[in-house]
């Protein structure tokens, strides 16, 4: 058993009503402008059946100004039937149709002289040589050229034995996942609500179902479902289908799609691999054109890859070009579109969707920078022009997503979370129609070949982890120079790299610049490496151990006995405890007394609660915090100093650096 969508196209009053009505005795002219005009306006549809064989037939305007209703319904037929009338011959709109059928990818053509009857013999045997000639150039070989006349029946047999040859078996599909429904067909029905109908593109509808319109997100319920007038419960796959469903919101439109999860993309600015026809025009771009893509059309700005989108496109040229669509479109990767210019050029190329730009726009990680002239670290390790000119190389040897296709990606967005299935691995998974899990395979290919890094959950390149290197001797230089801080936390710095690479990467980063000499790590505190941040190991160990010996306490040792206590000189002393001071490990609060951080902010907790609103002595808050005079003075003169209070006599009150502690911890 077979079922098969033939597209019927040729140049205007060309006969393909006629055709259409003979072979299934179903006038496609429904429109009341196409009965008193004579001529097919929108798209037609009929059925007829040669014994198991089942032929879905879609009659095509032949006008130049309908002939964005053609292509809505020629996006994926499998067999193309154009006619061209024996006492016309070829006209402008069988060429536009020949070129549009070997774009969209049709795999099978049929060529019908009509009319056959009104012309001699010799006329027919001329145009057939003329029409084998002029197909063969538009890329089309081993088709059959038949003589016919709807009015005398002449040629129908040998057209159906032709048309039963090139039949595809049911079962036949893509490997596409998950539901698409583009629709070419919308109407009400009163009492029913919304039906839509189109050529399944991928997957089975049931009833009952929901299913996704792409263009609002809406969550619609399936109805019913018709397959050429009959009732189904499940529709197939590449089948004419009619949808009936409720919770739209809206009216449907030509062009809207339905989709199940992960079944496309949808994007306004894209790359396609593109030929230009042998005689369409030379342009310079940009330029404005019409973008027709499924059941989709919108107008879009066609950008070279180069030079700003500034270049050329010549007759028969191959390339790679951008398009920055009006309204997002629902893609797949190697979707076939077409595109065309207004009247008298009409269509002038065809081509493959291939990339998702608007995509790395949105989901690669964001340039860092810092101030208003700040360092700008861009996620990518190639430009634009490149990433694409290097799409388009792997998608013509490659048709899945491969290790290249991999490489090129990963150079664009630096960093890819393996774990994270709802963020890039998502994307791929549907733009490519692949299951996740082959795509992170590709991705993991490239570590199995050292061609990228493996760090946690994600893969990156070594020099987007230079880059991470870079931004953070970025953000350390900027903040010694504003700051006047040489020393930053740790985890302070690995914040900072927040939106611009995960943890891990950042963590590998540091530890990668360390490693190399070009960051001194101590304890917990990170700087670029100078003679103002480098120790020796002796002056280390000695540091460590000046940082132990105040750790904690209230009552810390005085500078002369710590010089005692640790057996050193008062210079080295001061230096070490300088340098523990720029690290933020210690704090001078007078000329010979450190304290512990934490240790001196519990303290100056105690004496924000004791004043309070009110003021208090010396002595008070000497009690308060439990510390004799010798502690208790320098840390009320410190206190004094960093406004944390005010010192009136013999009293004292908070200050604007106190009341602002106070206000936080009611807060807390």
């Amino acid at each position: 058993m077979t079922y098969t969508i033939v597209g019927v196209t040729g140049h205007i009053d060309h006969g393909k009503t006629t055709l259409v009505a003979a072979l299934s005795g179903v006038d496609t002219d429904s429109h009341p402008e196409e009965k008193r005009r004579g001529i097919t306006i929108d798209l037609g549809f009929a059925d007829f059946s040669i014994g198991e064989h089942q032929f879905a037939l879609i009659d095509a305007p032949g006008h130049q100004r309908y002939i964005g209703n053609l292509l809505s319904g020629v996006s994926r037929v499998h067999i193309g039937l154009l006619l061209v009338a024996a006492d016309q011959g070829i006209q402008a709109q069988t060429i536009e149709h020949a070129a549009i059928l070997a774009a969209m990818g049709v795999e099978h053509l049929v060529v019908v002289i009509s009319r056959c009857d009104l012309v001699a013999e010799s006329r027919i045997e001329e145009l057939s040589e003329e029409l084998v000639f002029f197909l063969s150039e538009s890329g089309f070989d081993h088709f059959p050229v038949l003589p016919i006349s709807a009015k005398t029946g002449q040629g129908l047999d040998e057209l159906k034995c032709a048309l039963v040859e090139r039949a595809l078996p049911v079962g036949s599909s893509e490997t596409e996942v998950g539901v698409r429904l583009p629709i070419d067909r919308a109407f009400r029905v009163e009492g029913r609500g919304w039906v839509a109908a189109g050529t399944l593109w991928s997957g089975q509808i049931s009833v009952g179902d929901t299913l996704t319109l792409a263009r609002t997100g809406e969550k619609l319920r399936v109805r019913g479902i018709e397959q050429h007038g009959t009732a189904v419960e499940q529709s197939a796959v590449r089948r004419r289908t009619a949808v009936n469903v409720v919770g739209n919101s809206g009216d449907l439109f030509r062009g809207d799609e339905f989709l199940s999860p992960g079944a496309a993309v949808a994007s306004q600015r894209v790359v396609v691999q593109a030929r230009s026809f042998a005689e369409s025009p030379e342009l310079r771009l940009p330029i404005d054109v019409q973008l027709h893509s499924a059941t989709t059309s919108c107008t879009a700005r066609l950008l070279s890859c180069e030079r700003r989108g500034r270049g050329e496109m010549t007759q028969g040229q191959d390339c790679v070009v951008i398009l920055e669509c009006t309204q997002p479109i629902v893609m797949t990767s190697r979707q076939l579109v077409l595109l065309r210019l207004p009247y008298p050029i009409g269509s002038f190329a065809g081509g493959r969707l291939i990339g998702d730009l608007e995509f790395l726009r949105t989901h690669r990680l964001p340039r860092a920078s810092i101030g208003r002239r700040g360092l700008r670290l861009g996620a990518s390790e190639i430009s634009e022009s490149e990433f694409c000119e290097k799409l388009s190389s792997c998608s013509a040897s490659d048709t899945v997503f491969s290790s290249q296709h991999a490489s090129v990606w990963l150079a664009q967005l630096g960093e890819v979370n393996l774990a994270d299935e709802s963020g890039t691995l998502a994307h791929l998974a549907a733009f490519y129609q692949q299951p996740q899990q082959e795509i992170v395979e590709a991705f993991g290919s490239l570590t199995d070949a050292e061609k990228a890094l493996a760090i946690g959950s994600s893969v990156t390149t070594l020099q987007f982890v230079e880059k991470v290197s870079r931004w953070q001797t970025h953000l350390l230089a900027t903040e010694r120079q504003h700051q006047q801080k040489l020393w930053l936390s740790r985890s302070s710095v690995v914040q900072h790299c927040e939106g611009y690479c995960s943890t891990g990467v950042a963590e590998f980063a540091l530890r990668r610049a360390v490693k190399s000499g070009d960051f001194v790590m101590v304890g917990d505190q990170v700087a670029i490496a100078s003679d103002e941040t480098k120790l020796s190991k002796r002056q280390l160990a000695r540091l460590e151990e000046l940082v132990s010996s105040i750790q904690g306490l209230t009552a810390p040792p005085s500078g002369k006995e710590l010089s005692a206590q640790l057996n050193c000189q008062p210079k080295e002393l001061e230096a070490l405890a300088k340098f523990a001071i720029h690290q933020g490990r210690l704090t001078q609060v007078a000329s010979d007394l450190f304290f512990d951080p934490n240790a001196l902010g519990a303290l100056i907790e105690k004496i924000v609660r004791r004043i309070g609103d009110a003021t208090a002595t010396v002595s008070e808050l000497r009690e308060a915090t439990e510390l004799t005079r010798k502690h208790a003075v320098p840390l009320m003169e410190y206190c004094d100093r960093q406004s944390i209070t005010i010192r009136t006599g013999n009293d004292r009150r908070l200050g604007p650096q106190g009341i602002r502690i106070a206000e936080s911890n009611a807060r807390c």
